[in-house]
């Protein structure tokens, strides 16, 4: 009967481990330029995004690893976002790893990566042995690994990834010469991926019209249908004039945009200490478009100023935040945010900012 009940679990354990793929991509984009996929003992994944400048640096680290550990462990750089936003980002920032795109995100789904940047080493099995921040990836947990599967076959590492090419990533680079927009049919999962000469957008009207304007989505009245768009803006009026994309969205659908005021509660940002406040010399990750990185606890922002601050804190934590005062600098900001009472001390200890609860009538904008 042991030996029974030891014959199936193993049985089980294999048919498990046939239906688990351990990396899922939809698309090659580049190939790694420091290694060939051959007989390595340890798959390292690199989970990045064109949005976050920290992702940078981290994927270097994880070049200089590739290129010490050429023989015995495999790098990839996997990012969600679509092929487009992929190879613009690469023609700015080469990547020397093999670069893939996710199919549907399964990859970062399977590995529950909430932030990035994000590492995941698997062994020849395609089974997780760590992930974490790739800061705490070091030489000694590498050499570790790689000691437990010396003995172990690896002819078929590269059975961990399965590529599913679709003819649709092939597509011809974009032009957008003027304001593109439409209402979204069938899938309208919302994003927002900034290219060289365009930002495509996808989701809400009430959200494009807060992006447009500078404000939360607190801050936008939608008396006019919320309905799914999806748009795509040559860069320069989105970065220069982004109120004239607005008017030309409501004149296109037929609806009007106006300031009001509205009673509203909502959390004060007041500098009580300006002395406190960053300069914008703490951060500087070089990147116009992707000032801020979220992680689970922590928001790092490069240049962003206190009312951008506001806007972000208000998406965050879902609860609308303010800022009334003409402090227009771009600033540095690193502080928790998960916890209200702990981003409350972080915020007055590193930047002398108190946050007050408040009702008062502010200014809105009013979609009618």
């Amino acid at each position: 009967m042991k030996r029974l009940a030891a014959f199936s679990f193993w049985i089980f354990w294999g048919l498990s481990m046939a239906n688990g793929q351990a990396v899922k991509v939809a698309e090659k984009i580049s190939e790694n330029e420091l290694a060939l996929l051959k007989n390595q003992k340890l798959l390292v994944i690199d989970f990045w995004a064109s949005w976050c400048a920290p992702c940078i640096p981290a994927t270097r680290q994880m070049e200089i690893y590739q290129e010490r550990y050429k023989d015995d462990i495999y790098f990839i750089a996997l990012s969600d976002e679509y092929y487009g936003t992929i190879t613009n980002h690469l023609k700015r920032h080469p990547i020397k790893l093999a670069v893939y795109q996710d199919a549907d995100n399964f990859t970062f789904e399977k590995y529950q990566v909430k932030a990035r940047p994000h590492v995941a080493v698997l062994n020849s099995q395609g089974r997780l042995v760590w992930d974490g921040k790739p800061g705490d990836l070091s030489i000694e947990k590498l050499d570790h690994w790689l000691r437990k599967e010396q003995k172990r076959q690896t002819e078929h590492l590269a059975s961990l990834i399965e590529v599913q090419s679709s003819p649709e990533f092939l597509s011809e680079e974009v032009v957008v010469d003027n304001l593109e927009v439409d209402l979204c049919g069938g899938d309208c999962t919302a994003h927002l991926d900034i290219h060289e000469e365009y930002v495509a957008f996808q989701g809400k009207l009430s959200a494009l019209m807060a992006k447009l304007y500078g404000v939360s989505s607190f801050e936008v009245i939608m008396e006019y249908p919320d309905v799914d768009i999806q748009a795509k803006v040559p860069i320069s009026p989105w970065r220069n004039d982004p109120e004239s994309i607005a008017k030309q969205i409501s004149a296109q659908f037929g609806f009007e945009v106006s300031e009001v005021t509205r009673e509203m509660d909502f959390q004060e940002l007041v500098p009580t200490v300006p002395d406190k406040l960053w300069d914008n010399a703490q951060i500087n990750w070089g990147n116009v478009d992707n000032r801020v990185l979220i992680g689970t606890s922590r928001i790092e922002a490069d240049d962003l100023s206190i009312r951008e601050l506001a806007v972000l804190l208000s998406l965050q934590k879902q609860t609308l935040f303010k800022y009334s005062g003409d402090d227009k600098s771009p600033r540095d900001w690193d502080f928790h945010y998960k916890y209200d009472d702990l981003m409350k001390n972080e915020l007055w200890d590193q930047f002398g900012i108190e946050v007050r609860n408040r009702r008062a009538a502010i200014p809105v904008v009013l979609v009618n």
